[in-house]
């Protein structure tokens, strides 16, 4: 498991994704929580473990990197996206993260145009580039699963599956004292797939989405 482990935490360096670091981080702590729960050990123990897990892994990735200085990582990447410290700087940045590329600009315009019903079921790929006219936009998402969902759907074709999310995120984030190893392992699995959908739509590739749901059901059959 360990050697597995590592191997993944490679392939997740060698991506150079910073969403796919976030996951692997998430889920990481998971099953660092999950093993110190299957231990039996106290609570204190409990901070502890998930921390050193990451401080392993943290060293291991600057190893590698060290090995290998042309080569840019998650890491070098995310702390080239980080604002510095000023407040104009962060303001900045947070815009960005809003409008990933002018995606989320095209999305916010939608949604006033249309905002009871949307644009319609996988139209926001097609119409993106009408509303910036002044740099036309490649087909993509709306860099944002909720906001794409609600763009295409609208606040009352979206009533559905709002409620499904507040459910079953209350449902993943209620922690309790009998949760075993495998409820942390899936749980922390459902953490890192919400996670990732801010900043993407992962779970519009047939097979992430089958993943998805068989970590769903598996979650909630434990």
């Amino acid at each position: 498991a360990i050697v597995g482990g590592l191997a993944t935490w490679l392939g997740v360096w060698a991506s150079g994704s910073r969403t796919a670091f976030m996951a692997a981080a998430i889920v990481t702590t998971a099953i660092g929580i999950a093993i110190v729960v299957e231990s039996g050990a106290s609570r204190a123990k409990r901070l502890y473990a998930p921390l050193a897990v990451l401080g392993v892994i943290g060293v291991f990735v600057v190893l590698v990197a060290a090995a290998n200085p042309r080569t840019t990582g998650p890491v070098g990447r995310l702390w080239a996206t980080l604002p510095s410290p000023s407040v104009a700087s962060m303001k900045e940045f947070a815009a960005e993260m809003w409008n990933r590329n002018r995606y989320g600009l095209a999305a916010t315009a939608m949604a006033k145009d249309h905002p009871l019903f949307g644009v319609g079921v996988g139209t926001y790929q097609t119409i993106a580039f009408d509303y910036v006219s002044d740099a036309p936009l490649q087909p993509d998402n709306a860099q944002n699963w909720l906001r794409h969902e609600f763009v295409e759907f609208g606040a009352i074709g979206s009533l559905g599956w709002i409620v499904w999310f507040a459910l079953f995120a209350i449902f993943v984030l209620r922690v309790k004292r009998g949760d075993g190893s495998g409820t942390w392992i899936t749980r922390g699995m459902l953490l890192a797939f919400g996670a990732i959908s801010m900043f993407g739509m992962p779970g519009q590739a047939v097979t992430v989405a089958i993943t998805f749901w068989t970590i769903a059901f598996w979650y909630t059959s434990l």
